[in-house]
């Protein structure tokens, strides 16, 4: 079987779930855990979303292991429901959910639960929280309907940020992609169709314009941790 001109293997994937670079003795663990654009689908990068973070470590000297753990349709609760619990111990774990729930138009209240159960099962790891992107660069969909989803979007943007509040203790970071990246969209002169090369998930463009702001935001986490051994 293919799916967008790649073969699809027996357990419905195309892409390589586990990836492990560089020779270093100290192994950096990272864990991408989400949907269909963190696990990569509308574009060829091997890393989703941690490429750039990957490329520094290794320049570090340091091996890295990358477990993709997300999978296509999954919504908030999927991930707090079955891909947690598949986490191998982790130096980072990179979120990337909600879009789903967004664009099914799932109510708002069903979100924060979700939301709330999958920050009370990731407790004591460290994580950067992505939130969603702007949906007005879904230019598949009609202008009025990217509208009903930006507010939306900027609606569970807030709720996110809310509950990462109120988890001062633990080691988190948050990557405002709703707004730092149509603010670098505009900045670097791209077009929708640029970022969003199939009208829904990101190209590789949009995967290096994520990947660099997640790269920013691990630098506390990169800097401070004992990698796994």
């Amino acid at each position: 079987m293919f799916r967008l001109g790649k073969q699809i293997d027996a357990k419905g994937d195309y892409r390589k779930r586990h990836y492990e670079i560089g020779e270093g003795t100290q192994c950096f663990v990272i864990t991408l855990l989400g949907a269909s654009s963190i696990y990569g689908e509308g574009s060829d990068v091997d890393i989703p979303f941690a490429s750039d973070l990957v490329g520094q470590l290794l320049k570090q000297g340091r091996k890295v292991s990358v477990h993709n753990l997300a999978v296509s349709g999954h919504k908030v609760a999927d991930v707090a429901h079955k891909q947690v619990s598949q986490m191998e111990p982790s130096d980072l774990a990179l979120v990337y959910a909600g879009t789903k729930d967004c664009l099914t138009l799932s109510p708002t209240k069903r979100y924060r639960a979700d939301i709330q159960e999958l920050a009370l099962a990731l407790q004591g790891q460290t994580v950067i929280w992505v939130t969603i992107g702007d949906p007005r660069l879904l230019w598949l969909f009609p202008i009025w309907l990217r509208w009903l989803f930006y507010f939306r979007a900027k609606s569970f943007t807030k709720l996110l940020k809310q509950v990462i509040a109120g988890h001062p203790n633990e080691q988190w970071q948050t990557v405002d992609f709703f707004t730092q990246g149509m603010t670098e969209v505009k900045r670097r002169n791209l077009s929708a169709r640029q970022i969003v090369s199939d009208g829904i998930h990101l190209s590789d463009a949009g995967q290096r314009l994520i990947g660099e702001l997640v790269s920013q935001a691990a630098q506390p986490f990169v800097s401070s941790k004992t990698p796994s051994s």
